[in-house]
């Protein structure tokens, strides 16, 4: 029924409101050395909240790509949105961390490059330039960050690890979720996009587990070999 579908993307619309709260908040708390002041906070948030924007733009576009049906009715469009907005908060919002801090940083240092030759005209043009280079860097540091965790599995930090297996154990869970669901469309836990929601969810814990049980591993089992 159309009451049980819109509590549906209502209830996945505020766990992924939830993820990516959580996420916010922890990282700007992480970030206390990259942020002097109440604006540098804002601004972080507000670059990443773009990002999650972005990405839900990005993941709906997908989702059309692989079942073109949802485009058939305002309520598949409706569902393709929440699951876009789901996937975003899971698979982009975390990866933008240290883009937001290094953004912070280069426009920081650009700023004070402009004061030390400060005047009314530079000035104005900060005010009106600074946020569009910020957002440019930000979007630019975001897809290097990217490339070099997903792609080319360079890790820089026991997160990038975790995100890169967060990401992938995501994806091909939502996407087996796609592939099964319409197996039994009319069962109601079985619905688009709710099955795929949930699976989404087991496959970003699964990488979270499976990467935490191979970093404990990889840093204890070669002691306990050399303690016998």
């Amino acid at each position: 029924t159309n009451s049980s579908s819109t509590k549906d993307y209502e209830s996945i619309f505020a766990v992924a409101s939830a993820h990516a709260l959580f996420v916010l908040v922890s990282d700007v708390l992480a970030q206390k050395r990259y942020i002097e002041n109440a604006l540098d906070a804002i601004v972080s948030v507000a670059l990443r909240v773009f990002a999650l924007l972005l990405g839900t733009v990005a993941w709906f576009c997908i989702a059309i790509l692989f079942a073109s049906s949802v485009i058939a009715s305002s309520e598949k469009q409706r569902a393709t949105l929440a699951f876009a907005f789901f996937m975003s908060s899971l698979t982009v919002l975390p990866g933008t961390h240290a883009a937001s801090a290094q953004a912070l940083v280069r426009t920081r240092n650009t700023r004070k490059q402009q004061n030390r030759r400060s005047s009314t005209t530079s000035t104005t043009v900060e005010a009106i330039f600074m946020p569009a280079l910020r957002a440019i860097a930000f979007v630019k540091l975001t897809q290097r960050n990217y490339l070099r965790v997903v792609v080319e599995r360079r890790f820089r930090s026991d997160f990038d690890a975790f995100f890169r297996a967060t990401v992938i154990g995501s994806v091909l869970f939502a996407w087996a979720g796609g592939l099964l669901a319409p197996l039994d469309w009319s069962t109601e836990w079985h619905k688009y996009p709710t099955f795929s929601v949930r699976l989404a969810m087991i496959g970003h814990i699964v990488g979270t587990a499976l990467t935490a049980a191979f970093a404990w591993l990889d840093r204890n089992l070669p002691e306990k070999m050399k303690e016998r």
